[in-house]
């Protein structure tokens, strides 16, 4: 027994040198601009769409969200209108709404006035699977009736050196087969946020969101 203890202690030490040796396996990140323009200086930029549907619930009912009532205050989408055509029938039941056949009514709400906060991450790291030429990317928010809106967004360093350090931490933690099956619970990062070590060098630090950190404070 004593002996299968040693040897079990000197192949887990083996591992444990193999691992550090080999350094931190690499990261697998990839990205899907609908478009990349290449210019003859070299510069790339980055091109997303979106196309926003022109077609809002006439079901008004709380659980139907800020979508099914309306522009949601503080979105980044400005004050629609009815078109023309009155309501439309569904073809058959939608769960996600409720079950049973929903109605839907023409309504554009136009192009967003800004890049919205939930674009961001994925701007970013389609600038960074892109290359260090990329430098920017334009946005386009297209709607069906009320023209179009482009912006364009500057790479920032910083906020993908974060990203890639949030990342790290996710696949060592639930990705990696040496260390066993794990399913990440809910709010992974706001019940067990990075260790500060993660962002060394990137002057920044991890904030929970307000959200999670009123739930803790509840909690406690």
């Amino acid at each position: 027994a004593a002996s299968a203890r040693s040897s079990s202690g000197r192949e887990s030490r083996m591992k444990k040198k193999r691992k550090a040796a080999a350094g931190p396996r690499p990261l697998l990140i990839g990205a899907s601009p609908d478009g990349i323009l290449k210019y003859s200086n070299g510069s790339v930029v980055v091109v997303e769409v979106k196309n926003h549907a022109p077609f809002q619930s006439t079901d008004r009912s709380p659980r139907r969200g800020p979508r099914g009532g309306g522009r949601k205050s503080g979105s980044s989408f400005g004050s629609g209108h009815q078109l023309g055509g009155g309501a439309v029938k569904s073809s058959r039941g939608n769960k996600s709404m409720g079950g049973g056949k929903s109605d839907f009514e023409l309504y554009d709400r136009g192009p967003m006035r800004s890049i919205g906060a939930w674009h961001v991450p994925q701007l970013q790291l389609e600038m960074l699977c892109a290359g260090p030429e990329c430098r920017s990317a334009l946005f386009a928010s297209c709607s069906a009736s009320r023209g179009a809106s482009l912006f364009r967004m500057q790479r920032d360093d910083q906020y993908i050196a974060c990203m890639v350090a949030l990342l790290r931490v996710f696949v060592d933690r639930y990705l990696d087969p040496n260390a066993g099956p794990y399913s990440p619970p809910p709010d992974f990062f706001a019940k067990c946020p990075p260790p500060p070590q993660a962002f060394e060098g990137l002057g920044a630090r991890f904030e929970p969101p307000a959200a999670s950190r009123a739930a803790s404070a509840a909690a406690a």
